[in-house]
């Protein structure tokens, strides 16, 4: 199934009668088989949130005193010096250090609680594949996989 040939978007699927979900997505209410499963996660990969390249802290820092805003900031700094106002000019520039630190602390609790969420994401779900359940790993989902799923709260022997 290619998924640039969907004519709706997901959350307009979701709206439809099952049946036209289900067309749409080129599955059936069984599932997939195991062999059209297969092809899809060779062909799409798995569905996982890619993690960006993690950025020192240091970097994370320095980035909050070079946007536009800091760097307009910290000229009029220094136009406030040159005019014969240095208490202006240090007054500017300290609202400025204390905008970057503030932002950076921001930056770093937003990722931590972003960290936090990622973990607590579940592992598995449990998947019917043509008629049959099974345990799947999260990463074993991907991209075009319409399989009736539910969250694996009991974790009982399936065959697979």
């Amino acid at each position: 199934m290619d998924m640039s040939k969907l004519t709706k978007t997901p959350q307009e699927l979701a709206k439809e009668p099952e049946e036209v979900a289900l067309k749409e997505m080129d599955t059936s209410r069984d599932g997939l088989t195991s062999t059209e499963a297969a092809a899809r996660l060779q062909e799409y990969g798995p569905n996982e949130i890619q993690k960006g390249k993690k950025k020192s802290r240091l970097w994370m820092f320095l980035k909050n005193f070079t946007s536009l805003m800091a760097i307009l900031l910290w000229v009029g700094g220094i136009i406030a010096i040159v005019a014969g106002m240095p208490e202006l000019g240090i007054a500017i520039w300290c609202v400025n250090v204390i905008n970057g630190v503030f932002s950076y602390w921001q930056e770093f609790a937003a990722q931590k609680a972003t960290d936090s969420l990622m973990k607590m994401l579940q592992r598995t779900c449990t998947c019917g594949v043509t008629a049959s359940w099974c345990k799947l790993r999260r990463l074993s989902w991907f991209r075009g996989m319409s399989l009736p799923c539910r969250p694996a709260t009991r974790f009982r022997r399936m065959p697979c």
